[in-house]
């Protein structure tokens, strides 16, 4: 049988590498089930990133185009997530460039928000506080786009800082600070936003 409920709890329970290994190997079944295991995750990124379904869309399926076309360059020392994450967060900052040249073209510059402190609080706390889907949205949209990046790569693909590092191919020694500068202004965002 093509799709028994045993062969794809067998897929779903192997490690990525193994299905990538698979995949490499010409089994397309590992392909879906590694396509099942990312593609909420990284769609949701794109959402609330782009704030349009068909730009979503569109770097969705242009992200999983590339991860086929580069399925045989993964580097052996690296999980298959974090190559996964990487295309993803690269094809976003190609497109972020491309809306940048589009309305620096228009003439229409960016609102720079003043740089406020917000009290500290949780990630939990700062679910919770977006829990208002407007708010939530409304705030994230006044993030300038490569910190949206990064606090969406924090909140939706739950990596912690090092990881975010190999993500972006970051080299410098700042990530947990630049996570914290952006996270204290979305803060103040959502309590902006909350006032009105």
């Amino acid at each position: 049988m093509l799709n028994s409920p045993e062969q794809s709890s067998l897929q779903s329970a192997q490690p990525d590498s193994a299905l990538h290994y698979a995949w490499c190997g010409g089994n397309a079944r590992a392909f879906d089930a590694l396509y099942a295991r990312y593609r909420d995750r990284l769609y949701a990124y794109f959402l609330h990133n782009a704030n349009d379904r068909v730009r979503a869309r569109e770097m969705f399926f242009e992200t999983w185009v590339a991860l086929i076309d580069d399925r045989d360059n993964l580097p052996h020392d690296e999980p298959v997530a974090f190559w996964i994450y990487r295309h993803a967060y690269h094809r976003l900052r190609e497109h972020n460039r491309l809306v940048e040249v589009r309305i620096n073209q228009a003439g229409r510059g960016s609102d720079l928000a003043p740089t406020m402190i917000a009290p500290q609080l949780t990630l939990q706390e700062l679910v919770s506080l977006g829990h208002d889907q407007k708010r939530f949205v409304r705030a994230l949209a006044r993030l300038t786009p490569s910190h949206r990046s990064l606090l969406l790569m924090r909140l939706e693909w739950q990596l912690d800082p090092d990881a975010m590092k190999l993500v972006c191919g970051d080299i410098t020694a700042g990530m947990r600070s630049r996570l914290r500068y952006i996270a204290n202004r979305f803060r103040y965002y959502l309590r902006a936003s909350t006032a009105r």
